[in-house]
């Protein structure tokens, strides 16, 4: 088990039930997606509705890690950040660098669309002091969140599984 991550943009709100079938289920195959907003985080989520039907384009989606390996990749970004550790972010979040990944949950929900563009600079801002660690793993991982929310920052979202 771990962390999957799909990126959206350009959503648009299914119209009544346009996006279900006779049966009440969705049609994943005309490209409608279900969006869960994280009841502990809501404020994450923005614009998006939760247990709402959206049509987007889908990105490049990717495996965050074990839910173990994606704890210690966020606490290697809390320590990018300038925190000591994630810890220090969950116990007093406060507006600053990566908090809004790093203080959202390590299993579902979704971050919106202004939530990904202050993310995606984030990432932007940071990224010379990232590739300056030299670690491969979490480099690697810092690119597909990096990618992921700059997708999600066209009227999109970030998606959790």
């Amino acid at each position: 088990m771990g962390l999957d991550i799909t990126p959206y943009r350009n959503l648009v709100l299914a119209n009544g039930n346009e996006a279900f079938d006779e049966t009440g289920e969705l049609k994943y195959d005309e490209g409608w997606h279900q969006m869960f907003v994280n009841p502990d985080f809501p404020s994450q989520a923005d614009k998006i509705e939760d247990h709402k039907a959206y049509r987007g384009e889908a990105g490049e989606g990717f495996r965050a890690g074990s839910y173990g390996g994606y704890n210690r990749w966020r606490d290697q970004l809390a320590s990018l950040a300038g925190y000591h550790s994630a810890d220090e972010v969950w116990s007093e979040p406060k507006p600053g660098p990566f908090v809004e990944l790093i203080n959202f949950s390590d299993c579902e929900g979704t971050i919106g669309p202004d939530t990904s563009k202050k993310l995606a600079k984030d990432f932007a801002d940071f990224q010379e002091k990232a590739d300056a660690l030299g670690d491969a793993y979490f480099s690697d991982r810092y690119k597909e969140w990096r990618a992921a929310f700059e997708f999600a920052s066209d009227n999109g979202a970030v998606c959790f599984y």
